[in-house]
């Protein structure tokens, strides 16, 4: 799959900014939320993720966030998409 159609701007990638260092409880409610998400909202989630996840493995590698953040000319630094990544990996 082309990661040209991935649909990571720079919305998402501020959300996932702000989520880095959230405390537990702020992400056990991020949980809930995603759980009470419409089927259209995860299928559009999934594809997302499918897209960005080139080797099938369910995990998006670092490798694969910098190359989708690159590819859509978003801006960020190598060291922030390395923070960033360990900041929500859990």
């Amino acid at each position: 799959m082309s990661n040209e159609g991935a649909n990571l701007d720079e919305n998402v990638l501020q959300r996932l900014k702000s989520y880095k260092g959230e405390s537990l409880f702020k992400r056990a409610a991020m949980n809930m939320l995603v759980k009470m998400a419409t089927s259209k909202e995860v299928d559009d989630l999934r594809q997302t993720f499918a897209q960005i996840d080139k080797d099938g493995t369910g995990m998006i590698l670092e490798k694969e966030l910098h190359e989708i953040i690159r590819s859509k000319k978003l801006h960020m630094s190598d060291n922030e998409i390395k923070d960033l990544i360990s900041e929500v990996d859990y």
